[in-house]
């Protein structure tokens, strides 16, 4: 694996456990994670792909689908693994949000309906690097 990914793959693992713990990722994480990905990947792409995610799911957060900080998190997850990547990515991490939100109905431990994205976007990473 290249340091990228060995470097998404801790960022996603962080923001996951401070998403499951405090139901937020802080901004200062999905900083230091796009300047060391801009430092280890340089080049406009790396920032369209982020600007572009950002753009697309902005209206979703405006509309309290998802929150802020997930919608950050997806343009850093964006930025690293290019459009198809993040896409695929993404499909792997809804259906792992699925699982979680099934779990939770059925041990009735609801969170008004709150699941932690940023655990589903690790799975889906983990699942996207074994599929790989």
């Amino acid at each position: 694996m290249a340091a990228s990914q060995w470097f998404l793959l801790l960022f996603l693992s962080l923001a996951a456990m401070w998403d499951i713990c405090l139901f937020t990722i802080p901004n200062e994480l999905t900083l230091t994670a796009f300047l060391i990905g801009l430092g280890l990947m340089p080049g406009v792409a790396f920032v369209a792909r982020a600007m572009l995610v950002l753009l697309l799911f902005v209206p979703f957060s405006r509309l309290r689908f998802i929150g802020g900080g997930d919608v950050k998190l997806y343009a850093v997850v964006a930025a690293f693994l290019g459009l198809k990547g993040f896409w695929m990515c993404f499909i792997y991490g809804a259906f792992a949000a699925g699982a979680m939100a099934i779990i939770s109905l059925v041990r009735h431990r609801d969170r008004k309906g709150v699941i932690p994205l940023a655990a589903s976007a690790f799975a889906g990473y983990a699942i996207y690097l074994i599929a790989a």
